[in-house]
């Protein structure tokens, strides 16, 4: 058994749309959800049979709760998680990165809560709303993931750390 998840990223022409992702450094895992161990190795986006681009994480289905982490080892899209995915039947799902803004730093509060980095995050002056959706997506995907020992997810995680310290996040906060 598997879930199909098909990546698409937001189109930057008029009329919007979501076109297929071709990125290569993109890499999805499974993760059952309460211990936070990966089910599946790590599956790298590719062009899929029957047209578009993903992965088929591959997984023995089993009555278990699981979530995927994505992460684009290039930092150009945003890190994610889906949630609360049921283990026991094949799924499908489709999956929209948002790219990550490229500046941030001196414009996050030195020090607070979640909340306040989250506030700062949302009226960030110079940021588009799809970067401020792509930055909040690394806050969530990063909370999600934390007390996990699993290799593949550690991996995951330091990634995730990095994209809010190259934005000035400090990533302890999530």
């Amino acid at each position: 058994m598997s879930c199909r998840i098909k990546l698409y990223e937001a189109s930057l022409t008029l009329p919007r749309s979501h076109v297929s992702l071709r990125s290569r450094t993109v890499q999805l895992v499974a993760v059952e959800q309460v211990s936070l161990g990966d089910c599946c190795p790590v599956q790298t986006n590719k062009r899929l049979i029957g047209g578009g681009y993903g992965v088929d994480l591959p997984f023995i289905p089993a009555s278990f709760v699981y979530q995927i982490a994505i992460l684009d080892t290039a930092q150009i899209y945003a890190g994610a998680t889906v949630s609360n995915l049921n283990g026991a039947v094949p799924g499908n799902l489709e999956v929209v990165l948002f790219q990550l803004p490229t500046s941030g730093v001196g414009v996050m509060p030195a020090r607070g809560t979640a909340a306040t980095v989250r506030s700062a995050v949302l009226t960030h002056p110079s940021w588009s709303p799809d970067g401020k959706q792509a930055v909040l997506s690394v806050m969530n995907a990063l909370g999600s993931l934390r007390g996990t020992a699993a290799s593949p997810v550690l991996g995951f995680i330091t990634h995730y750390e990095r994209a809010l310290m190259d934005r000035g996040i400090e990533p302890g906060l999530f």
